[in-house]
């Protein structure tokens, strides 16, 4: 055990400094700073917990723990790193919650009339102001965001898409002009083989146009898209080879490229904030779920050999990597939920625009 943390400790001091390798010398480093944040199973009480760890230590936080029995996973960082939406799930719906990055400041911000739904996949805008979900509030998953900081119980939600069943809409991500928002669809094919094979789509979100970015036959599909820094590409998993993998799509070529090509199994991307090197969760490390970091930069003639970024074998899902903005001390006891302001007395309560 000695001799691993040596070895962890050697590797992140690496990745801070901008010196680890890929396979060979002439592979380039992968990118410094930021934080990881990411879903994982806490092994005292057996329920899925927040974790906050910074790419320069191998402390990790557990941010969310509490003794409620709750389900906390696809954790989302704010466009500055200083705060993280997640997802609660407990015996009375999926909640959209916030919380500050050292596990202060929780706050459930799902609307009132929402709060019996199941609410999922939180995003922010790349202004911080908004987050995107998807909801099935109404009988069918939908997208549509909210304010950051609500006012109160009754702010208003706003609506992105309006289909019926069986077409599902999931996994919304805004680009960080705030311009569109790219997001995955099934059930919009009713005469394919497998109608829930899910493809990526593309919102503007001034027109609510929807416009298809990707084609699948089978299996999942593509799904938990997320945008480059830039804007420029778009990095997804997909099981189209027949194994699930971690895809980039340029929006400018239209061409996707398979980024990790592993007989593992190679999910939930993200990129780093300056978008030299993507994150995404693999069983490549003896079975287990771990998280690995792929560099973007010099590839030739192909991609670097990924780093491995945790070593605790717990199982992990949904990672994103944040900018620093704290040493992310974590909370000295369990989180205590901040209600949001009682709404005035009479105030009714706004349907989704």
């Amino acid at each position: 055990m000695k001799k691993r943390g040596i070895a962890v400790l050697a590797v992140f001091a690496a990745v801070a400094t901008g010196l680890v390798a890929g396979a060979n010398a002439s592979d380039p480093s992968i990118s410094a700073g930021g934080n990881l944040v990411y879903a994982g199973i806490d092994r005292a009480d057996g329920m899925s917990d927040i974790y906050v760890k910074s790419t320069t230590s191998t402390t990790v936080k557990n941010i969310t723990h509490d003794q409620i029995l709750h389900k906390d996973v696809s954790p989302s960082f704010a466009p500055n790193g200083a705060k993280i939406a997640f997802v609660r799930s407990t015996g009375s719906g999926s909640q959209i919650m916030v919380v500050n990055a050292d596990g202060s400041g929780l706050m459930n911000i799902t609307p009132a009339a929402l709060r019996g739904a199941a609410n999922v996949d939180p995003k922010w805008s790349g202004d911080g102001t908004r987050i995107a979900f998807a909801s099935n509030f109404d009988g069918n998953f939908d997208l549509y965001w909210i304010d950051a900081v609500p006012t109160s119980t009754l702010s208003v939600t706003h609506r992105l898409t309006k289909t019926d069943a069986p077409v599902r809409n999931l996994d919304p991500a805004w680009a960080r002009s705030g311009k569109s928002v790219v997001f995955s669809r099934s059930g919009h094919r009713p005469l394919v083989s497998d109608i829930n094979a899910a493809e990526l789509f593309q919102l503007d979100a001034v027109t609510l146009q929807a416009a298809r970015l990707t084609k699948t036959v089978g299996g999942r599909g593509d799904v938990g898209p997320v945008y480059s820094p830039d804007g420029g590409s778009i990095a997804f998993t997909s099981d189209r080879s027949g194994n699930q993998e971690v895809y980039i799509l340029s929006l400018a070529t239209k061409i996707v490229t398979n980024m990790t090509r592993n007989p593992a199994r190679d999910v939930d991307p993200a990129f780093s904030p300056d978008g030299t090197a993507l994150a995404f969760v693999s069983t490549r490390s003896k079975g287990v779920t771990e998280i690995f970091a792929q560099n973007l930069i010099g590839l030739t003639p192909g991609p670097a050999a990924p780093v491995q970024l945790t070593f605790d074998g717990a199982s992990k899902s949904h990672p994103d990597w944040g900018a620093t903005v704290t040493q992310h001390p974590g909370p000295v006891g369990n989180p205590v939920e901040t209600p949001l302001p009682t709404p005035t007395a009479g105030t009714a309560s706004p349907a989704a625009s």
